[in-house]
């Protein structure tokens, strides 16, 4: 208990430590369901008051677009995961990569999603040259990058 708060108090690195004493206590201590609950209740606790603290010191981002607070804004940190979710999953086991969609907000899915395809690794040449410069959405500015990369 010690450590955890000592790890609050350094930083708020090892906020994530009760999710991992919630599992031990719900999975691998023995007893009733009663007495391995209240054997958390005391991290619960002060992640609170840390928690509170953190709000009332003014610490955390604010007015970021790029970091939302789930506590201060809930509404708005579950719109930004709807959205942002499936990005990151994308971005995570196929390409393009997810940091690309927070560079590139302004451009369109058709310019930056699928033309790299044709260009990182030439994976899938022909189904990303197609929605990138000879699709029938495709623009003036996006066939001018599949035409570059087919150089490359």
């Amino acid at each position: 208990m010690l450590l955890y708060v000592l790890t609050l108090l350094a930083e708020s690195r090892g906020l994530p430590s009760p999710a991992i004493f919630f599992s031990h206590a719900v999975f691998v201590e023995r007893g009733s369901l009663k007495k391995r609950l209240f054997s958390f209740a005391p991290y619960l606790g002060v992640t609170v008051v840390w928690r509170v603290l953190y709000n009332l010191s003014g610490y955390g981002a604010h007015g970021s677009g790029i970091y939302i607070d789930p506590v201060r804004e809930p509404l708005h940190f579950a719109r930004a995961f709807v959205e942002r979710a499936p990005i990151l999953c994308l971005g995570q086991f196929l390409l393009p990569p997810a940091e690309l969609s927070a560079a590139m907000a302004h451009v369109s899915v058709w310019r930056c999603g699928l033309s790299p395809f044709s260009s990182w690794g030439r994976w899938p040449l022909p189904f990303g040259q197609f929605f990138a410069g000879i699709g029938p959405r495709a623009s003036g500015r996006a066939a001018s990058f599949s035409r570059s990369s087919r150089r490359a």
